[in-house]
């Protein structure tokens, strides 16, 4: 008795998963593409203003 209990309370817990996963991958698909500042939102990509605003990945080298 305790077996079925405990089985059902996994395939609901793997259901409410697979439901959030399912909602989840649906909510990104239709998310709007564009960023929010001060002024509201906007669409495409986030434009730097400046050169100081550019991270780069790779340090810049130093003359010696």
């Amino acid at each position: 008795m305790l077996a079925k209990i405990a089985m059902i309370a996994v395939l609901i817990i793997f259901g409410l998963f697979a439901a959030g996963l399912g909602f989840g991958l649906v909510a990104t698909a239709t998310a709007p593409m564009g960023y929010q500042d001060d002024d509201g939102f906007h669409f495409g990509r986030e434009q730097a203003t400046s050169l100081e605003e550019f991270h780069y990945g790779v340090a810049q080298p130093k003359l010696v």
